[in-house]
C-alpha cells in the first residue's frame, strides 16, 4: 500500500480508537489526525468517510479530560 491509500486510513483511525479506549490520548491524536491527512488528500470533502473521522475528532476534543482546544488550530 501506499502511504496515502485508503485502507491505511482505515487502520490509523482503528489505532486511533484503541488509544482512545486505553486513554492515551495523545496518541489517539496523533493517528487520528493522520487518518484526515490521508482523507483529505484521497477523498472528496463531503465524502462520508472524512466526516465520520472529522466526527471521531469532534468527540475526541469533546472529552471532559480534554483542555480546551481549537479544532482549527489541530487540523491545520
Amino acid at each position: 500500500l501506499g502511504q496515502n491509500h485508503p485502507s491505511l486510513a482505515i487502520s490509523y483511525n482503528n489505532l486511533s480508537r484503541i488509544y482512545q479506549t486505553k486513554g492515551d490520548l495523545d496518541a489517539a491524536l496523533e493517528w487520528q489526525l493522520k487518518d484526515i491527512a490521508i482523507q483529505e488528500k484521497t477523498l472528496v470533502e463531503d465524502h462520508p468517510d472524512l466526516a465520520i473521522s472529522l466526527v471521531n475528532l469532534a468527540c475526541w476534543m469533546n472529552r471532559p479530560d480534554q483542555p480546551t482546544r481549537s479544532a482549527r488550530a489541530i487540523v491545520i
